[in-house]
This record gives structure tokens, sequence and C-alpha cells, in this order.
């Protein structure tokens, strides 16, 4: 089970995630993940790696700015290793896209690193 530390650590990792977003900082935004994560947006390319993962979300970040994201866990539950959030996003972008709802889900898979720290190791997210 999840302790209050880890729900701590991981509460880091989506304000992070989030920071980085609203930023448009691509390289913050590819810290919040293992070296070899998975990276699957809806009508988007699959991406694994940080390197790919950067890249992918710097294309994303020239094309949109995002004005608005609100990121609610609905549920975040796993073990001392590995842990999963199913949640809800508000986002605003700018321009608009027709295929990009403002209201999306997300699933979040975190892996504990070595160091403690808890990082994205698959996310997922498409319109709800």
């Amino acid at each position: 089970m999840l302790d209050a530390e880890d729900m701590a650590g991981i509460d880091r990792v989506r304000a992070n995630l989030r920071d980085a977003i609203l930023r448009g900082d691509s390289e913050a935004y590819a810290e919040c993940f293992t070296p070899d994560a998975f990276v699957m947006h809806q009508d988007a390319p699959f991406v694994r790696g940080i390197q790919a993962i950067r890249e992918h979300t710097e294309q994303i970040v020239q094309a949109v700015t995002v004005k608005k994201l609100d990121l609610e866990p609905v549920v975040v539950a796993g073990t001392d290793r590995l842990a999963y959030e199913v949640g809800l996003q508000e986002v605003a972008i700018e321009p608009a896209i027709d295929a990009f709802k403002a209201r999306r889900k997300h699933l979040h898979v975190y892996e504990r690193q070595v160091d403690g720290t808890w990082k994205i190791a698959a996310a997922m997210s498409s319109n709800d």
C-alpha cells in the first residue's frame, strides 16, 4: 500500500508535470518520466523514452499554448514500488483544436526510483 510519503511524492510529480505543461517547458516535462517511459496521447504517435518524450512535447508546445490545466486524481493506488492514477483533466489550449476537448481523462503509472522519488513510467490521455 502507498503511505503518506508515497502519496506526497506522487503529488509532487503531478504538480511538476502540470507546471511544466503550463510553462511550455518540454525539458521539465520529460524529467517527470522514467528513462524508458511511454506516452500515449490521443491521435498522436506512440512515444517511448526521455528523448522521444522531450521531442514530442516540444512539437506540442510549438503548436499550442496550454492556458489552463487542472489534474484531478480520482484513484491513486499501488504498492511501494508501482502506483497508478486514474484521473480527470480540465484543459484550455490556444489555438483551440476541435478534436481536443476541454474535459479529458488520464492514466498515469508511477514507478519509485532508486533514490526513492517517483516518476511516471507510462501516461495516457484522451477526451472524456
